[in-house]
């Protein structure tokens, strides 16, 4: 199994496509700015919602219902503002089935995290992943949406590693260092929340190298989607919890547990 589709770029390229360079540098009022102007055919692009950099530094070139987003830092953080982002409705589509988001390293980079923060005005309204998700080796993938993850059963992952969550990884949401040390981690929601993730059946993740992880976390998490990981796999339902990684393996501790239930019938 190909884990990154190494002639997306080229595909991109000849497409002449829109190409954002995405830095921390960039201000956040300038980059909405320069995507207001620009025709909505030339938005075209696999997430559905505009990208902020609050940490580290990340390379973007998309195309229509593909993007490459290239880490040139260890650490990355992007908050997502959805297109799709009015009060009420239900799922919001976030990446469509048939659309292709592929992470890779930049020059000199030989492990990066991208943490994907999706945040909505309507606090009811879940994030839906429909699509595909690609990474290289190196890549540790997290989203993180506090209204709710929905993994459909058209969705796809073929990454390094997998977090998938509804409680918000401590130190991020400034921009600052979500994983201090470089191996461990907070993941920490509201009080009481019954924010779910749901994986339905069909939905296929794998993370097939070496000491890979595949998380998710919730107060409420379903599971009947497939996973294939060499490594760890972990469904915790919890309001707080701590991780510590260590190679393939990992040590969880729940500071504060949830009553919100759920069901796990993971398949590999």
């Amino acid at each position: 199994m190909r884990l990154f589709d190494e002639g997306a770029p080229a595909r991109a390229a000849n497409l002449a496509a829109t190409r954002t360079r995405l830095a921390l540098a960039a201000s956040p009022s300038v980059l909405a700015a320069m995507l207001a102007l620009q025709p909505q055919q030339l938005r075209a692009q696999a997430f559905l919602g505009t990208p902020t950099v609050i940490r580290g530094s990340v390379g973007r070139v998309t195309s229509p219902g593909i993007e490459v987003l290239t880490a040139n830092a260890t650490q990355n953080t992007i908050n997502w503002t959805p297109d799709d982002n009015s009060l009420g409705g239900g799922t919001i589509n976030f990446l469509p089935n048939g659309n292709t988001a592929s992470f890779q390293a930049g020059s000199g980079i030989s492990s990066y995290t991208v943490l994907n923060r999706i945040i909505t005005a309507d606090p009811a309204r879940a994030i839906g992943l429909l699509g595909t998700v690609n990474s290289d080796a190196a890549g540790s993938i997290w989203f993180y949406a506090p209204s709710g993850l929905l993994i459909s059963g058209t969705a796809r992952f073929n990454v390094g590693s997998l977090l998938l969550t509804t409680n918000d990884p401590v130190g991020a949401g400034g921009g600052g260092d979500f994983m201090p040390g470089g191996n461990s981690f907070r993941l920490q929601g509201s009080n009481n929340s019954t924010a779910a993730i749901t994986i339905q059946n069909g939905a296929q993740i794998n993370a097939i190298n070496n000491n890979s992880y595949v998380i998710a976390v919730a107060p409420r998490v379903d599971m009947a989607g497939a996973v294939q990981v060499n490594g760890s796999a972990a469904l915790v339902m919890a309001e707080d919890v701590s991780f510590t990684l260590n190679g393939g393996l990992f040590d969880i501790t729940a500071n504060v547990g949830s009553a919100a239930g759920g069901t796990n019938n993971i398949t590999g």
